[in-house]
């Protein structure tokens, strides 16, 4: 699985997980949608080598959602820089078809994203 950030101008930046498919994306985001609808989310970036780990963690209640082993491509990390870190940024699952990228839909509609309220990078020694 692959972490890409899109910073958009003029409405919520999105950072989303790159799945094989649409069926194993929506599958993997269904229940984050159905638990944490009305949650925000911190979000905890560590780089580590040439991965990310993802941790999202619910202001709300403090649960935890992981993505220990993301690959990431350096231009994509530096994205991450152009946007403040109190900004909002929709988190959605995605996955490649014809050479685009595409939200994964839950029950053949476009699921609510995840809002991340704010976020930080840890970098480890």
């Amino acid at each position: 699985m692959e972490l890409v950030i899109k910073p958009h101008k003029d409405k919520a930046h999105k950072v989303g997980v790159i799945y094989s498919s649409e069926g194993e994306a929506a599958k993997a985001f269904e229940p984050l949608a159905e638990t944490y609808k009305n949650h925000g989310f911190e979000a905890v970036f560590e780089p580590v080598a040439e991965k990310v780990k993802l941790t999202l963690v619910s202001i709300e209640s403090g649960a935890q959602i992981k993505y220990p082993d993301l690959n990431i491509k350096p231009d994509n990390f530096k994205l991450l820089a152009q946007i403040r870190r109190d900004d909002l940024i929709n988190f959605v699952h995605v996955y490649w078809k014809l050479g685009e990228i595409y939200i994964a839909k839950v029950r053949f509609k476009n699921p609510t994203p995840l809002i991340v309220c704010r976020y930080e990078i840890i970098i480890s020694d």
